[in-house]
């Protein structure tokens, strides 16, 4: 020992006294001990609190017991021991019973130097328990205010009520001597209080505070405005940063401030300050909820304020919706309205948008004159996201037809898939109408004016124009006197212009007519492609005096022709599967990715049936809808499961689209089918991704609502246990409550650590002690089912990082599902009613591992569910107190520490679970 004991001697005798100090000096105890023997000279000493208490048992004046007692009373954490020399059995029991830590006979004084080492260390146990009880209560306190203000968050709407409300709840619950919220001003530095509570409220009206760099922003909240963290003055009466507000403070008992900013998306709002009636009051875990509040708080003003500037929009959209002129609408892809505006109901003659929306409920059947303008819309918003200007005729209520321009697009969600369709509708009737009265004018005009469609022109033997039509001129874009005279030279580029000359000269000198199709540009510019038919002039003797000419605009057939052929090369190149088949489906052509795909060539697949992909995985029925749909001319869209070549299932989305010939008869299908194999892995993927975080977010709520009834638990048991006596036998009950109530608590935190995907904290941990902790709980549970524990675990296997709790949660689940299957098989007694956990070494990408198993010889896992085996809540215990999360969690604890959960099983015979953890890298050799 390095202090130096303060000892209180009891004893009427010098001598015995002395030799007591003698034997701890021989034992070198380091001591300064005082000798009493009266009552009166006892309660004085017992008042200077020294650190062991030697006492006769009888004394002339005073007695040992009374000492005791009176030690319990005034006392109870001062180690007490008797130093008697006549102390009966009987007699040390009762000095025991009422509180004694030891005694010793004065014949054996040997033993004194030992008893007050135990009786020192065990005093010093419990006075540590008795700081952490105090440390444990204290955060639950603390805890409890953020969950009182975390539920006024939820409930309250008002920035004001909330900060009014959060400062009495600090108050109250906490005991602060002042609680304020402070908000900053707007371009500038100053902070001014919103709210407050506790004693001496005034203080805030007799200060400045501001979160500059100058004497009135270097306070608690101050800085941690500016520093943007929690700030804390544990001594308000020496810290110099506090000397604005030192005589304010000291004047209401504020001895220690702590203050935290209230902070959202970068966001800072302003701060909560606490004030407390003693110095360094505020601990780092105390100092981490205070801004977990404040955190809150910001929170819950920014959300405030989204859910305010959310309703000033909705109101303007609303606005705008209900009087705008042009109809507004939105509908579902499959063609019902989700809302409508006035003008769209009037446009369409109904009474009100609610009547519209009741009223058509299928856009194409009940509002399109033309149903397949609808499912062009539809396809168009589906490829580019947007229509614009599309021309339909719609069918109002009272049988009216009318035109619309309808200008839409697709709103989708984060997935791309599409939610609704939204936009806007013109009535463009009257201007429809005055589009075809101006076209039948000039269908009349055209009838009676022009003789010829195509361009004519004449030319003499020099080249010069003699004549040309109205469409020559319109071609050359001059008038008609600008043109007569003229050569090509005049208006083409040269190296076309001596073109045209060189086809003069050969029809001047052949005499025969020449035709071609040729480049040529008009007064716009644009190149197009004409159809030219030259044949010689002659005059009335015959002569050949020049060329007259026919021309007529072919540039779309020419284009047409080159995207044919360009067309026939995307199919060619194309990475979809394109294939053509007669109309008895026999295969015609098909493309180089079908080759790819489904491993047959095209001399294999040519003469065949696309039957030969066939895989099994479709019925009768299912082909028969496919044939169905496509005989009566429909196009088909569907998902086929096909089989290569080589034998390989793969997955393809198809279009099947039916070809007819002039007589509308079906002569060819015509399938474009794209490999969706690896999407549809992804999908699948996506889809447990989904499900787990689905079970993050329900772990999540499920620990908040059980962290109540927990603490309660704990508390109320601590409370039975403190009201005990400390040799009640209910002691070691309480015990157990707590330490398996904390348990329970634990898996609380490890589940909102998983729902808010943090990493808990993790330690290098002997898998022996896990296991050995694991058997310990379940070992009566298993004697009771007669289930017999079979263990092949070597000793001394090597450490794991790893949260142990987590996975002594997987052991225990997997031990519990065990026994569920072998209860299951065997209701009573049986010999192969035994549940085998073994533990073994071995290596996997050169680094160690350990294998942990256990195994049981029930009825096995069907083979129809072992694929959903690990879905959070697939359960097969309905009724029977499963949740469907065993299995889930465990695979999901298991991997987080880089691990794998896989299982072996036979129906009817056995199932084998693995758990595979990596070795710590800290132990490899």
């Amino acid at each position: 020992m390095t202090d130096e004991l303060q000892i209180l001697i009891l004893e009427d005798r010098i001598s015995d006294a002395e030799l007591m100090m003698h034997e701890l000096r021989r034992e070198g105890i380091q001591f300064k001990a005082k000798r009493v023997w009266t009552k009166a000279e006892f309660l004085a000493e017992l008042r200077n609190a020294p650190d062991m208490i030697l006492a006769d048992y009888s004394l002339p004046a005073y007695d040992g017991l009374s000492a005791l007692k009176l030690t319990q009373e005034e006392r109870p954490d001062i180690p007490f021991i008797f130093v008697s020399g006549s102390l009966g059995e009987e007699t040390a029991i009762a000095a025991m019973h009422h509180g004694a830590r030891d005694y010793v006979l004065k014949q054996k004084l040997a033993r004194l130097g030992p008893a007050v080492r135990r009786a020192l260390q065990e005093s010093e146990a419990v006075r540590e328990q008795q700081r952490a009880e105090a440390q444990i209560r204290h955060l639950n306190e603390v805890l409890q205010s953020v969950r009182d203000v975390e539920n006024l968050i939820v409930r309250e709407r008002n920035p004001e009520k909330i900060f009014a409300e959060a400062c009495k709840i600090l108050v109250r619950t906490r005991g602060y001597q002042l609680v304020w919220v402070g908000l900053v001003v707007p371009d500038s530095k100053r902070v001014i209080p919103a709210a407050s509570a506790g004693l001496g409220a005034d203080y805030l009206k007799a200060i400045t505070v501001t979160w500059d760099e100058t004497v009135t922003g270097r306070g608690p909240v101050g800085t941690a405005l500016r520093q943007r963290k929690v700030s804390v003055c544990q001594n308000t009466a020496t810290d110099p940063d506090f000397a604005s507000w030192r005589e304010q403070a000291l004047a209401r008992g504020y001895e220690s401030v702590a203050a935290a900013p209230m902070i959202h998306a970068e966001r800072l709002f302003g701060a909560i300050a606490v004030y407390a009636d003693r110095p360094k009051a505020f601990d780092d875990k105390e100092l981490h909820l205070l801004k977990e509040l404040a955190d809150d708080l910001a929170f819950a003003l920014q959300s405030i304020e989204d859910e305010q500037e959310r309703k000033r929009a909705e109101a303007n959209y609303r606005s705008i919706f209900e009087n705008a002129v042009e109809g507004i609408f939105q509908t579902t892809p499959d063609g019902r309205f989700l809302a409508a505006n006035p003008a769209i109901a009037r446009m369409f003659g109904y009474g009100s948008p609610a009547e519209l929306i009741s009223a058509v409920t299928n856009l194409a059947q009940h509002m399109y004159v033309d149903a397949d303008h609808r499912t062009e819309i539809t396809r168009r918003l589906e490829r580019d996201g947007e229509v614009t200007g599309f021309e339909t005729q719609g069918r109002c209520k009272d049988g009216r037809i009318i035109w619309a321009s309808i200008n839409s697009r697709a709103i989708r969600d984060a997935t791309g898939k599409t939610r609704y369709y939204e936009g806007t509708l013109v009535d463009i009737t009257a201007h429809k109408r005055s589009e075809e009265a101006l076209r039948n004018a000039e269908a009349l005009y055209h009838s009676l004016v022009e003789n010829l469609p195509q361009c004519m022109f004449r030319k003499d033997l020099s080249g010069r124009l003699t004549f040309a039509d109205r469409h020559h001129c319109q071609m050359l874009g001059r008038p008609l006197e600008e043109v007569l005279g003229k050569t090509d030279a005049d208006f083409y580029p040269a190296e076309m212009a001596e073109k045209y000359q060189r086809d003069d000269e050969r029809v001047i000198k052949s005499g025969e007519k020449f035709e071609t199709i040729e480049k040529n540009y008009g007064s716009d510019g644009q190149e197009r492609f004409v159809n030219v038919v030259k044949t010689p002039l002659r005059d009335a003797d015959g002569q050949i005096v020049g060329v007259q000419g026919v021309y007529w605009d072919v540039t779309e057939r020419q284009r047409a022709e080159q995207e044919r052929v360009r067309l026939a090369t995307a199919v060619e190149q194309a990475a979809e599967s394109i294939v053509i088949t007669d109309a008895n489906g026999t295969i015609q052509y098909v493309n180089p990715a079908f080759e790819q795909i489904s491993g047959y060539t095209r001399q294999e697949a040519l003469g065949q049936n696309p039957r030969v992909l066939k895989s099994g995985k479709h019925d009768a029925a299912f082909y028969k809808a496919v044939w169905d749909t496509l005989l009566r001319g429909e196009v088909w869209h569907g998902h086929f499961i096909n089989r290569k070549k080589c034998g390989e299932i793969f997955e393809e989305d198809a279009s099947i689209t039916p070809i007819r010939n002039n007589a509308g008869n079906i002569v060819n299908f015509i399938a474009v089918k794209r490999d969706v194999t690896q999407e549809v892995a992804l999908e699948s993927q996506l889809r447990q991704s989904q499900k787990m975080e689905a079970l993050g977010t329900l772990a999540g709520g499920v620990a908040h609502e059980i962290n109540n009834p927990i603490n309660g638990i704990m508390n109320y048991a601590q409370l039975i246990s403190d009201r005990l006596p400390p040799d009640s036998v209910l002691r070691k009950f309480t015990t157990e409550i707590i330490k398996e109530a904390d348990r329970v608590a634990q898996i609380v935190r490890n589940l909102l650590t998983f729902a808010r995907k943090e990493k808990p904290l993790r330690q290098t941990t002997s898998l022996n002690d896990i296991i050995n902790d694991s058997l310990g709980l379940m070992r009566t549970v298993m004697r009771h089912d007669q289930i017999t524990l079979a263990l092949d675990i070597p000793e001394g296997l090597p450490p794991v990082d790893c949260h142990a709790q987590q996975i002594q949660q997987v052991v225990m689940n997997l031990l519990t599902n065990a026994r569920d299957a072998l209860n299951e098989k065997y209701p009573q007694y049986h010999e192969n009613k035994i549940i085998l956990m073994a533990a073994r070494r071995f290596k996997k990408e050169d680094r160690p591992w350990i294998r942990l198993t256990v195994e049981d010889h029930g009825p096995g896992i069907p083979r129809e569910i072992r694929t959903r085996l690990f879905d959070p809540f697939f359960t097969t215990k309905l009724g029977k107190g499963g949740t469907g999360l065993g299995l889930a969690i465990s695979h999901g604890i298991v991997k987080d520490h880089s691990g794998e959960l896989h299982f072996d099983t036979e129906t009817g015979h056995f199932t084998r679970f693995h758990v595979d953890l990596p070795v710590s890298e800290e132990k490899q050799p």
